[in-house]
């Protein structure tokens, strides 16, 4: 390679300027110019008619003259050097070029420097890559990208405890979140899987049969997003691109790291208190402890009275709260927060695509933004008499993906479902819908009501 800081050698000989002549010798130049042009031009035509005037011919000989030769030039110093002059412009045009493609060149490498410095100084923590058959069809993968989003719990819960269920090292995922974002209509539709939902027992859950322990006693502990990935395909057919791992032990270090400034304004939607801890209905700045807290809360009998599923409904206001702070994010400020961001998450998107997703996320009305629950029965049992379960109800969640989550043309009935029952339907209560909720712009969530949708997509037809 070139070393580049080693001082160049240039010879500037050429760039010195000629000196002048003497009037004398511009004299003699301009007398030698004279009389070649009145010298007889060779042709091999027949000489021209006398009668056509001396200037004509003198004219003619002076546009006609032979190119000279290198030896005739240089027994002829003065002659004329017009092509010399035609040459020396080419060779200057050609500098030009050659200046401009090693312009080209020092930005294109600039750039992609750049790349390469910020793919690598911001790398997120990888798990491993998902395999590309439980990935969204390539028919409808320039529309559609499905992410999911995991947090993990480290802490060991008292109840599995005194039943003797040991929680892994690697954590249970207690957040499950299945994200599909729409780049042709626009929209994010999120589904809600609660953690106790049952999957079998038959699969490697510790004995719990629950999906949210897929994770950590999953056969591949390499991927271990793969375990819960491949099951959600399997069972829902539900294709998963991408994922987001979130440590939720991280999530208070996470907002701490952030900083005052980068505190959510949250809409609590009810008083809740448990263990000393307690918050009041109404907004409040929401940071580290406080956060977490109202993230997990689900012991508290009259704020939280179904336990997980109303925990979760609680948590849509952190997502809208979560939204409600991107709209007003410049992309400036995702660079900065980006960093941050990577160190507490494992993924295997790339910083560029996480920018790109942010950047179009922003694009994205809060009308366009839902969340709904998967439907499951209201009653929890008892898997094999140990663990309590939320059993899925099939043709609820079928008629719910296919509205929600499918493509038009790509409907999967309930039969095609692979989803298995903890116990028979008569014990498991009534189904609980989906509940399904719209972001607000202003950090609240509300109803959906797809009848007033239908009925705005039919006046706007109607108007056009």
């Amino acid at each position: 390679m070139r070393n580049t800081n080693r001082p160049r050698q240039i010879n500037l000989s050429r760039a010195q300027r000629a000196p002048r002549r003497s009037s004398a010798a511009s004299a003699a130049s301009r007398k030698a110019y004279d009389q070649a042009a009145e010298r007889p031009v060779h042709r091999s035509s027949a000489a021209p008619s006398a009668a056509r005037s001396g200037a004509s011919a003198a004219q003619r000989s002076r546009t006609a003259q032979p190119v000279r030769s290198n030896s005739a030039r240089a027994a002829d110093p003065h002659a004329p050097v017009t092509s010399r002059r035609r040459r020396k412009k080419g060779s200057t045009g050609k500098k030009v070029l050659a200046a401009f493609l090693v312009v080209v060149l020092m930005v294109t490498g600039a750039l992609g420097a750049f790349y390469w410095y910020v793919a690598d100084s911001l790398k997120p923590q990888e798990s491993g890559s998902l395999t590309e058959e439980i990935a969204t069809p390539p028919e409808y993968g320039k529309d559609l990208t499905n992410i999911l989003v995991l947090g993990i719990d480290y802490d060991d819960n008292p109840e599995e405890e005194a039943l003797g269920v040991q929680r892994s090292k690697n954590g249970n995922t207690d957040m499950i979140l299945y994200v599909q974002f729409n780049k042709t209509e626009n929209t994010v539709h999120m589904l809600q899987i609660p953690r106790d939902t049952y999957v079998g027992t038959d699969l490697p859950t510790g004995g719990t049969g629950r999906i949210n322990a897929l994770y950590a006693h999953g056969e591949d502990q390499e991927n271990r997003v793969q375990n819960l990935a491949q099951v959600l395909y399997d069972q829902l057919n539900l294709p998963v691109d991408d994922y987001v791992v979130i440590d939720m032990q991280m999530l208070k270090g996470m907002m701490t790291a952030l900083g005052d400034q980068f505190a959510l304004e949250v809409y609590i939607p009810v008083t809740m208190e448990y263990n000393g801890s307690r918050l009041e209905q109404g907004y409040h700045w929401l940071q580290g402890e406080e956060l977490e807290f109202f993230l997990r809360q689900r012991k508290d009998s009259s704020a939280t009275p179904r336990g997980d599923l109303d925990r979760l409904n609680n948590q849509r206001y952190f997502y809208a709260a979560l939204f409600k702070y991107m709209m007003t994010m410049s992309w400036q400020e995702m660079v900065k927060l980006m960093p941050v961001f990577l160190q507490y998450v494992e993924t295997d998107i790339s910083p560029l695509d996480c920018a790109a997703l942010g950047v179009a996320a922003l694009n994205v009305p809060a009308e366009n933004i839902l969340m709904g629950r998967l439907p499951v029965y209201g009653t929890q049992v008892k898997a094999d008499g140990v663990n309590w379960v939320s059993g899925i109800a099939i043709q609820e969640t079928a008629d719910f993906l296919n509205e929600y989550f499918r493509p038009a043309d790509a409907p999967v009935s309930a039969e095609e479902l692979n989803i298995q029952l903890p116990a028979p339907v008569s014990e498991m209560g009534a189904v609980v819908d989906p509940e399904m909720s719209q972001m607000g712009t202003d950090g609240t969530v509300a109803d959906y009501d797809e009848t007033q949708d239908a009925v705005d997509s039919g006046s706007t037809q109607s108007a056009a």
